[in-house]
């Protein structure tokens, strides 16, 4: 996408009608409170005009649209029956921008809907021609009230829907409120202007895709997972900034993908999960330091601290309860204390659940989001006046790698065997040299050829593996200390004498174990020393 896609919305591109609207979900109980609301009426709002929508979703069989990233939808307006094909788009925490198009269709079946000869882009078109041959059928249907109003808003023009229904499978259904921005005139970040004025007066979560994601969800059953990061496709011709953008769009994905875990459950994985984006957010963030506004990295990384904070307590005691506690407990069924350990860390883990959940719903959370979209859709970046570092943005993004890998490379060559023959204290930062080292090494990875990458960032993964076990432990003895203000009751001091002697098992198992990963440390550590260091370019003599 180029830097004036990335500022500009609505309008056409290479005479393509491009769609860009953000969209946000409400309580439906706070619906028509948001939509009566007074600042409205500073913005020149046009007649609310309200209708029912009734909207059929077609695909093949196997589902080909649906697996290229195409909706091909008919809708009833009035008398008419629209047909809309939407392509593949760039989507960024509730923003959408992707080329649709829009045509009047004689009848809302199967048969009727294809009109490949109006979509202009080759490969849609193909697409859709392949899709219309194999046989299209419905495969779920939309139900919505749509409240709809245009405004004038910061010199640009938008259209304001409020959507009240349901997508339909069958005899299944899944409720939906949304309100959707879409930006007819005027830089993309009116959208974002709007939305954080919105949030001000009513509280608004980033919507986790539109109605085709949730019909595809119904249709196929599928429920909500634990997903993990998944690596941005970047060519080796790339700009930095473009594998900025794409980085940073991964991220966002990784946490989005699992908030609903955390929200509806108590799965460790998920939260283990959103942490983790954080972290390959904030670890972006540090690595992009260099050619970054100050003022823009110390915002998001200060933002992206204060979540993983509100996170890290449920996390700890996941890891306490299922990696320390439970292990031990499986072979000690019936020691004394062990089952009032896992008591106490499920009462406090399901604490600091809430506390995450909390976190999640609060409006900070929210403006974060918004905050991070709008920086990828306008290249925010560029904001800065043009130095010789900056300009690296603008220059092959293997130039950066090669440098950065190399320094921290070094740095970890230099610092690693000096921490690892130290206390544990000095084997925690070795875990944290380790851990940039993997997350740099990992956004860059495929800017350079697999087979030299993958055996390190393996070896990376193994040693980052068990530093962080012994973290772990060292994290868990922390919480298994006699908290102060112990009762002295007869009651009280025959627990605490019970706990003290689960204490004792647990801390003596993994301390065994924390003592026999400290001689497999230097097998790991001469093996990662032994890679190829992937980044480098060969020398004249090497290609002799």
């Amino acid at each position: 996408m180029s830097g004036d896609e990335r500022r500009t919305g609505g309008g056409h591109e290479s005479g393509r009608p491009r769609e860009t609207e953000l969209k946000l979900a409400l309580d439906p109980a706070l619906a028509e409170r948001l939509w009566r609301h007074p600042l409205w009426k500073a913005h020149a709002p046009s007649r609310t005009v309200s209708r029912q929508l009734r909207a059929i979703y077609f695909d093949t069989p196997d589902l080909q649209l649906a697996r290229a990233g195409v909706e091909l939808r008919v809708r009833r307006q009035g008398r008419q029956n629209i047909q809309a094909v939407k392509a593949r788009g760039a989507y960024a925490a509730g923003l959408v921008q992707r080329d649709e198009l829009e045509v009047p269709v004689p009848e809302a079946l199967p048969h009727a809907v294809p009109v490949p000869e109006r979509i202009a882009d080759a490969a849609l078109r193909r697409l859709v021609e392949q899709a219309v041959a194999e046989g299209l059928a419905p495969i779920f249907e939309t139900d919505i009230r749509r409240w709809e109003r245009s405004i004038t808003y910061g010199g640009g023009r938008m259209t304001l829907c409020l959507d009240r229904g349901a997508v339909r499978v069958g005899e299944k259904q899944s409720p939906l409120c949304e309100l959707e921005i879409e930006l007819v005139d005027g830089p993309v970040g009116l959208v974002f202007d709007l939305a954080q004025e919105l949030l001000t007066h009513v509280p608004l979560r980033v919507a986790h895709g539109g109605k085709s994601k949730r019909g595809y969800d119904l249709l196929l059953d599928r429920q909500p997972r634990p997903e993990k990061a998944e690596k941005p496709a970047l060519s080796r011709q790339m700009m930095l900034e473009d594998v900025l953008a794409l980085s940073v769009r991964s991220c966002l994905k990784q946490i989005l993908a699992n908030e609903p875990i955390i929200c509806q459950g108590d799965d460790p994985e998920g939260v283990h999960q959103m942490r983790v984006g954080l972290r390959r957010l904030r670890s972006l963030f540090t690595v992009f330091t260099p050619v970054l506004p100050a003022a823009q990295t110390e915002h998001f990384k200060a933002e992206l601290k204060w979540l993983a904070g509100e996170l890290g307590t449920a996390r700890d005691y996941d890891v306490f309860r299922d990696e320390i506690v439970r292990p031990v407990q499986a072979r000690f069924s019936t020691a004394p204390g062990m089952a009032g350990l896992l008591k106490d860390a499920d009462l406090v883990g399901a604490q600091a659940y809430e506390r995450a959940r909390t976190a999640i719903a609060d409006r900070r959370y929210t403006r974060l989001l918004l905050d991070l979209s709008r920086w990828i859709a306008e290249a925010g970046w560029r904001e800065q006046n043009l130095t010789e570092t900056g300009a690296q943005l603008f220059a092959p993004a293997r130039d950066f790698a090669d440098a950065l890998l190399e320094q921290r490379g070094r740095k970890l060559r230099k610092n690693g065997k000096r921490l690892l023959a130290g206390p544990p204290a000095d084997r925690h930062l070795l875990r944290i040299h380790v851990k940039k080292m993997r997350y740099a090494a990992e956004f860059f990875s495929e800017l350079y050829p697999r087979k030299k990458t993958g055996p390190y960032l393996k070896r990376l993964a193994a040693l980052q593996e068990v530093l962080g076990h012994m973290n772990d432990v060292a994290v868990a003895e922390n919480l298994l200390l006699p908290k102060e203000g112990a009762g002295n009751s007869g009651k009280d001091v025959q627990r605490n004498v019970q706990r003290g002697h689960a204490v004792g098992l647990v801390l003596g198992w993994h301390g065994r174990a924390a003592w026999e990963h400290g001689r497999e440390l230097d097998k790991l550590w001469r093996r990662l020393q032994a890679s190829d260091s992937f980044w480098r370019k060969p020398s004249a003599s090497d290609r002799l």
